[in-house]
Formats: structure tokens, sequence, C-alpha cells
């Protein structure tokens, strides 16, 4: 071979270098420019998983007040005397009075207090009374209670004085 047909060859070659060289370049620039593409959307996707798991969270809770709304739904005084009422008869003790205080009214719901005075021949009925008064579907909570033993010619029985109240969420 003959000086030109190898310095034919080398430029040849070194055009060839050159462009694959070239190539690689583009196709490692091209492959960074899609590797921070991907990052991006790795980081969106987390992003967006996470906005999903808050609103699953309140789903959750939205679900919890319509539960809580069934159980706080409107009564009047005159009924929820009746009820405590009612429970008195199951737990086997006697009003002596019930008595509906003011109510509390703010934005989101109404506090409906009672007084209640009851007698009882044990502390167990009492307990039983307050109980079923807290466990009732109508959603009834004691704030105060005061208990007073009565021994009266030889027999003992118990009278208990407490404020219940129940919630009803406004509207």
């Amino acid at each position: 071979m003959d000086n030109a047909g190898l310095t034919a060859k080398i430029k040849e070659n070194a055009i060839t270098v050159l462009v694959l060289v070239i190539a690689v370049i583009i196709a490692f620039k091209v492959y960074q420019s899609k590797e921070i593409e991907i990052q991006k959307l790795n980081t969106r996707k987390a992003e967006e998983e996470q906005k999903n798991a808050v609103l699953g969270e309140i789903g959750g809770l939205e679900n919890k007040l319509e539960n809580l709304k069934k159980n706080f739904t409107a009564k009047e005084p005159k009924t929820g005397m009746e009820k405590i009422g009612d429970i008195a008869k199951s737990a086997s003790v006697q009003i002596v009075r019930i008595n509906p205080l003011k109510e509390t009214v703010s934005n989101v719901y109404t506090k409906y207090p009672y007084e209640v005075i009851l007698s009882a021949k044990d502390y167990h009925q009492v307990g039983k009374f307050i109980s079923l008064l807290e466990n009732s579907p109508d959603s009834y909570l004691v704030e105060n209670l005061v208990i007073n033993s009565n021994a009266a010619g030889g027999t003992v029985s118990i009278s208990a004085s407490l404020t219940v109240y129940t919630i009803i969420i406004n509207k």
C-alpha cells in the first residue's frame, strides 16, 4: 500500500471513530436527560402517592363524621328524659328527679345537659345505670357524679346526683 492509500484509510477510520465518539456522547447526553426525567417522574409519583394517602385518610374521617352524625341525631329534651328513664328502669334504679338544664350551643354542636337524681339499693345498680347510659346508642355522657349513702331504719340505700348530657351535631 502506498502512503496515499494508507492516509486515506487512516482518515476514513478517524472519521468513523470521530462519528462513533460523537454518537456515544450524544447517546450519553440523551441518557442523562432521560435519567433526570425519570427522577422527576419518581418524585412526582411519590408526591401523588402522599396526596392519595391524605385523600384516603380524609375519606375515612368523613365516614367517621357521618357515623357520628348518625349517633348524634336531633333530639328534644323531653325525648332525652324519657330515654334516661327507660335506662333507669333497665338498671333497677329509681329516678327521683330529672331536670333539663340550659343547653350550650356552639357553631358545630349543641350540648343538652340534664340533672338526674336517683336512688338505688347499692352502688352496683348506680354503676350499671351509668354503664347502660354511656353505652346507649343515643350517646349520653356523665359529667358529674355525687353518691351518698343513706342509712335510715336499718335499711341502707344509695342516692346519686349526676349531670348527664348528650350532644347534637348542628347542621
